[in-house]
């Protein structure tokens, strides 16, 4: 067995120090099992005790039945009876289209669509869990499977590549790899799995049999994990005050397998076994009082977070209570009441946002017991994985439906989380798609923390600038280690092209005319914060562990200090500035040549914003969709701009003839990606206020922020040609490194899965200048987009047109805002300085691991960014519908609207249509298209443009926008 788990950890709840590194650990490993083949005999059988039996002898057995020199039958009622005679039936049925009743409740059993997903170290490959692997699936609704992978396939209803598994009861269930949340790789034999067929039903004897073999293994296995959970309860009951923290109110973590091993009192060097891992999983998950699972990661890491124990407290009291209808309960409901009736008669839910001053002298204060029912209810609220149970689930609708004032909500946690809100323990505004454990604490205090220690960190640099001697982790760069190499461009002038708003200027360009050619000299001139960074400073670890920087839509958590970043690190025009330096020569044809990396310095640098650039350019305003015009706060149509007189028309258009033909060279290439429109949200003020954790009394507010809200589809001319220099950037790093054999951190992605050549070859034909490809056309040929990956080597990039031979794809552009191009930074800057490489920060295994973790880290915090976009968007949609602020926006909203189909209706084995997903194209958002009769959903295709009408909005760890089908 394979189990992957890193190992306990304690996180803390309360304040943090503004500086903090969690480095990675090392995952552990579990041997492999015996190869023993005897073992996926029935118990009775005489081979099942050999211990050389091969997979030849499996699927002979399997193919002609017990060969003569076994001479064994199983008795009538002996094991595996029951397993044989629910085969046969399925058999006897292959012509019928009657599934199997544990068929239709795992279909039925879907947990949301946009669920996070379980986002895994390896990349979320298929290639991740191998055929023949024992699994656990879970969906929600409790829904709980044993089954054994045993083949993949092209789904003919999403073009997605889903998986296929062999239960206990001899039935094949489709799923993807997000369904898995346990698995014993590689359990049984390669041959002995091929040999099964992975169709709905066996066709042959050979694969009838081989499926019998396995189904008859798995029933035991599972027979024999239930007895070993009943077993190891009386010593799990003592997990939680094992390992859990010892701050009351701080988490820890824990993975399955120490859980297993304090179970089973298993030597620490060595590995418990497996059912007793797989029971002790099993005991975690379905505690979900004291334990969370992991919610990014759970297959890969295989732990759980162990709930503070005054959270478990409050839980646990709260049931009480509402079992024995305590009068405490009682006396909070009727508060609570109070309070919400008070909030609704007075509270502006638009306009400035100012806190509400009541009629009475004061709210109620919260009582001890009130606190603890809150904090009970928010646990309930903030869930963001669903396969779990909610502790409190039904006692929290409970709870609110005594009050008598959330009787029209349409789900339990939409109520919960409005309860809450009117209660005054949330704003608004409060985001819940936050994750608590991913991204860093970002009070306000702790963010005028890290900028404090910014200033401290630049203070005690000037005591010790002259220090003789190594550099420690308080300790920026005593001095530039690359003076001696660093190129003065002296008067060349330099564009920084960014929004207005922009804070991290990390990047310009600027071109030369080559004498005697029509060639030109493109430099791409990135800021240098390695000069004072280096590896091992305090501010390096903590941007580690960021990953990047965050941008909300109502604040930002940078990834360092603006304090630092402004002190000699960004391209803010004014005095030389020091950069990292990447040139190269283009022709016509648009290749790259005569590679030049070095350290510069520039001085003639000037900021130009894209809608300037438009503006040359001779392009207009950017397009807007009149619906989110109609929700913005300023409904007029966007002003133009006029050119920067800064940037001279010859200095313009010779950037835009580079850029123009390095994209020509790409589009000669067969390669595309998809676009998709979304919305870009501008809140007129960020950082708002928020209340307290756990406030001692109610807190509310008055109004709703506004925002300017821009419907974004494809790349506009600006935008097109400073991302033309920025890959080109990336191109040059991966060829000069991979020339040298520097390791770096490289990007690839694959071809896209399609049904076919002449799905891809359409596409080919159906790009724009940018190679993009509609999101409608992706779902109509039934196109999917492979994720991208990272290594240590150069690799294609399908979606950048960049081949390995050429040298792969390393970014480079964004160290200021993304660890991982730091990192290349130091790794490149040191073989400029000692082209022998020994002076590497880092070998190859560890920038391999390096990458890894960053890549998950970047991955989920992408997920992040566009979960909390999407919340924003829904509470727009939400204030159009609900107040009258946007009369208009809401007449389109109730009306008709855009729309596309992505994926088509999904229709479970028992008939009944579900949720579809689609794409609302005038507010470039996903959203969920539901209440459809059988006939729709069977005349729906993906890739059909609908009208839809927004049928309500759901605010939560999950924002989803409903839509009803709207016939024309």
């Amino acid at each position: 067995m394979n189990c992957i788990a890193g190992p306990s950890r304690v996180i803390t709840r309360g304040p943090l120090r503004a500086l903090r590194h969690a480095s990675s650990a090392s995952a552990q490993t579990a041997p492999s099992l015996p190869t023993n083949f005897g073992q996926f005999l029935p118990r009775e059988h005489p081979g099942a005790a050999g211990e050389h039996h091969t997979p030849q002898d499996i699927l002979k057995a399997a193919a002609q039945g017990p060969s003569p020199g076994w001479s064994w039958k199983p008795p009538p009622d002996r094991r595996g009876a029951s397993e044989k005679r629910a085969l046969e039936k399925l058999v006897r049925q292959q012509h019928t289209p009657h599934p199997h009743p544990k068929q239709i409740e795992f279909e039925n059993a879907r947990a949301p669509m946009d669920e996070f997903g379980d986002g895994s170290l390896d990349n979320e490959g298929l290639e991740s869990v191998p055929l023949g692997s024992i699994i656990e699936l879970r969906r929600s609704r409790g829904a709980v499977y044993l089954a054994c992978l045993i083949g993949r396939v092209m789904g003919l209803d999403t073009s997605k590549t889903l998986l296929r598994s062999l239960s206990p009861s001899g039935f094949v269930l489709t799923h993807s790899l997000h369904d898995i949340y346990f698995t014993v790789p590689s359990y049984f034999p390669k041959a002995l799995v091929n040999a099964c067929g992975f169709g709905e039903l066996p066709t042959n004897r050979v694969e009838e049999n081989s499926r019998l073999a396995i189904i008859r293994r798995l029933s035991e296995l599972s027979r024999d994990v239930e007895k070993t959970l009943i077993a190891i309860k009386p010593r799990a009951a003592s997990l939680h005050k094992s390992f859990r923290a010892a701050d009351p109110d701080a988490w820890a973590a824990l993975s399955v397998i120490d859980a297993a091993r304090f179970i089973d009192r298993t030597n620490p060097s060595k590995m418990p076994a497996t059912r007793t891992i797989f029971a002790t999983h099993k005991y975690m998950f379905n505690d979900a009082t004291r334990f969370l699972m992991d919610p990014l990661r759970h297959r890969v890491s295989q732990a759980f977070n162990v709930r503070p124990e005054s959270d478990v407290d409050a839980i646990v009291k709260t049931r009480d209570w509402i079992l024995n209808d305590d009068p405490i309960l009682q006396r909070f409901i009727e508060r609570a009441g109070s309070v919400i009736r008070e909030s609704r008669s007075i509270r502006r839910t638009s306009g400035p946002i100012e806190p509400i001053k009541t009629p009475s002298p004061t709210l109620p204060l919260f009582s001890a017991s009130d606190k603890k029912i809150i904090r009970a209810l928010q646990i309930s609220v903030e869930r963001t994985r669903f396969v779990q149970d909610d502790p409190l689930e039904l006692s929290g609708e409970a709870i609110v439906k005594q009050t008598g004032l959330f009787e029209d909500l349409p789900e339990h946690r939409e109520a919960l989380s409005l309860f809450l809100s009117e209660l005054g323990i949330y704003t608004p505004w409060k985001d819940f798609t936050e994750n608590r454990i991913l991204v860093p604490r970002r009070t306000k205090e702790q963010a005028e923390a890290f900028e404090e220690d910014g200033r401290q960190m630049l203070k005690l640099h000037e005591e010790r600038k002259n220090i003789v001697g190594p550099e420690a982790p308080l300790d920026l760069c005593r001095h530039d280690h690359c003076n001696f190499i660093r190129h003065d461009f002296g008067q060349l002038p330099v564009y920084v092209i960014d929004d207005p708003t922009a804070e991290e200027l990390d990047d310009g360009i600027s071109s030369e005319s080559i004498p005697g050619s029509d060639d030109l000299r493109i430099h791409i001139h990135i800021a240098d914060p390695t000069r004072l960074l280096h590896p091992d400073n305090v501010f390096s670890r903590e941007a580690r562990n960021r990953a990047g920087t965050v941008y909300f839509v109502d604040h930002t958590i940078p990834m360092l200090p603006g304090t630092l970043v402004n002190a000699g690190m960004t391209l803010q025009p004014g005095g030389p500035l020091h950069t990292l330096t990447f040139s190269a020569r283009v022709d016509p044809s648009g290749d790259l040549s005569d590679i030049e990396i070095r350290p510069g310095l520039i001085h003639n640098v000037t900021r130009i914003t894209y809608d300037e650039i438009e503006a040359g350019l001779g392009s207009g305003p950017p397009y807007n969709s009149d619906l989110c015009r109609l929700l913005s706060a300023d409904s007029e149509a966007p002003a133009t701009h006029s050119p920067n007189p800064a940037l001279p028309t010859d200095a313009l258009q010779q950037l835009q003839t580079a850029a123009k033909w390095m994209q020509q060279r790409r589009m000669s290439r067969d390669w595309f990606f998809r676009s998709s429109p979304s919305a870009e949200i501008d809140l007129e003020t960020r950082d708002l206020p928020g209340n307290p954790p756990l406030p001692a009394s109610p807190t509310l507010w008055h109004g709703f922020p506004k925002a300017k809200i821009q419907h974004v589809v494809g790349v506009g001319p600006s935008h097109a040609l400073v991302a033309e220099y920025m890959m080109a950037c990336a191109r040059m790093a991966g060829k000069w490194a991979y020339e040298r054999g520097i390791p770096l951190i490289y990007r690839g992605s694959e071809s896209p899965i399609a049904p076919g050549p002449d799905a891809v070859a359409e596409a080919l034909t159906l790009r724009d200048e940018a190679n993009m490809v509609d999101e409608k056309v992706f779902a109509r040929l039934g196109i999917v987009a492979v994720p991208a990956k990272v290594g240590v080597e150069p690799m294609r990039h399908f979606s950048m047109g960049v081949s390995r031979k050429e040298g792969g794809y390393a970014r480079v552009t964004s160290p200021l805002r993304r660890y991982s191009d730091l990192v290349n930074h130091w790794m490149i800057k040191a073989a400029l300085r000692d082209p022998s490489l020994r002076l590497l920060p880092y070998s190859k295994a560890e920038l391999a691991a390096i990458a890894t973790e960053l890549h998950y880290r970047e991955t989920m915090l992408a997920r992040q960014m566009r979960a909390n976009r999407r919340l924003w968007l829904c509470r727009f949609v939400f204030q159009a519908l609900a107040t009258d602020e946007y009369p208009e926006a809401r007449d389109m909203l109730r009306t008709s609207i855009s729309a596309v189909v992505i994926d088509t209706v999904q229709v479970d084995v028992s008939g009944k249509p579900h949720e579809m997903e689609i794409s609302i194209l005038d507010l470039g958002e996903k959203g969920v298209l539901n209440s459809l009769t059988r006939e729709q959903g069977n005349r729906l295709s993906a890739g059909d443009e609908i009208k839809v009408r927004v049928s309500h909005v759901l605010l939560e760890s999950v924002p989803r926008i409903y839509c009803d089908l709207v016939e024309e």
